[in-house]
C-alpha cells in the first residue's frame, strides 16, 4: 500500500529488491514552510523484531531543523521504545513517515536536539525562517544557494557541521605596548630605597644662581657677599691688634 498508494507528498520504494527491510523514501516540504518546494531523501530500516521495535530512520538530505541534527538523526517519540518512546506494534512505515511529515511542518522546541537551532527557533525565529529556507534551497532542490549563487556564511555557526562557539583564531594578537621611559628609569634605579632622579634638561634657579640636577642630586652655591665682608673685616680687625700690641 505504502508503495502503491503513499500519503500526499511521499513517495517510498525498496533501496534493494531483495530485501524488504530496507526502504528508501521522501518526502516533500510542505507549502508555507522554510521546506516548501524541497524533497528531502530519508533511509528506513525495519528490525528483525518489528513492528514490536521501531523502524530506524535518518535523513539521507541535509535538513536544518530543531529536532532533527547533521548527521539525520531524529528526535521523535514514535520512533523509540516505552516508556521513554511512544511505540506500538500496531503503528507502521506509513505513519512514521507521515509524523517526520508534520514534524518538518510543526517543530517541537520542547524536545529540540540540536540546541542552537531550537534556542533560534524560539527566540529568532526570522533568522531561522531564513536559513532554513536557504540550506533547503541548496540540498533539497539541487539550486545554488541564494539569489547570486552564494550560501549564507552564517547560516554554518548554529547545525553540526560547524559550531558557533569556536573563536575565531586567524586574527593576529595585539603588539604590546612599548614601556615608557619612567617605567625604564625605575626599573633601572637601584633598591635602596631612594628614588634616582632622571636628567634635567632645564636648570632651576635658586638665589640668583643657576642649579643643575645630575642622576646624583648635587647643588653648586656662589659664596655670600656678606659672608665675604665678614671674612675681611674679620682679617683686619686681627692686624689692628698686633700693631697696638707692638706699640
Amino acid at each position: 500500500m505504502l508503495y502503491t498508494d503513499p500519503p500526499p507528498g511521499i513517495s517510498a520504494w525498496l533501496a534493494h529488491e531483495d530485501d524488504a527491510r530496507e526502504i528508501e523514501a521522501v518526502i516533500e516540504g510542505a507549502a508555507e514552510t522554510p521546506y516548501a518546494h524541497g524533497r528531502f531523501r530519508l533511509r528506513v530500516t525495519m528490525p528483525q523484531r518489528y513492528p514490536f521495535e521501531p523502524p530506524k530512520v535518518h535523513y539521507v538530505t541535509p535538513i536544518y531543523h530543531p529536532n532533527i541534527d547533521s548527521a539525520g538523526r531524529i528526535c521523535l517519540d514514535i520512533l523509540n521504545m516505552p516508556p521513554k518512546g511512544a511505540w506500538k506494534p500496531s503503528l507502521n512505515i506509513s505513519t512514521v513517515l507521515q509524523s517526520l511529515q508534520l514534524l518538518m511542518s510543526e517543530p517541537n522546541p520542547d524536545d529540540g536536539l540540536m540546541v542552537d537551532i531550537t534556542h533560534q527557533y524560539i527566540h529568532d525565529h526570522a533568522r531561522f525562517q531564513a536559513i532554513a529556507i536557504e540550506r533547503t534551497r541548496l540540498h533539497a532542490m539541487g539550486t545554488p544557494a541564494g539569489a547570486d549563487g552564494v550560501a549564507d556564511a552564517s547560516a554554518t555557526s548554529t547545525d553540526g557541521s560547524a559550531s558557533g562557539a569556536l573563536a575565531d583564531c586567524s586574527a593576529a594578537p595585539a603588539a604590546a605596548p612599548a614601556p615608557s621611559i619612567a617605567s625604564n628609569a625605575a626599573a633601572a634605579a637601584p633598591e635602596t630605597g631612594m628614588t634616582q632622579l632622571a636628567p634635567s634638561t632645564a636648570p632651576a634657579t635658586e638665589g640668583g644662581a643657576a642649579v643643575v640636577v645630575h642622576p646624583v642630586t648635587t647643588t653648586t652655591r656662589p659664596r655670600d657677599a656678606a659672608s665675604d665682608a665678614a671674612g675681611s673685616t674679620h682679617s683686619t680687625d686681627g692686624a689692628d691688634a698686633k700693631r697696638l700690641k707692638a706699640a
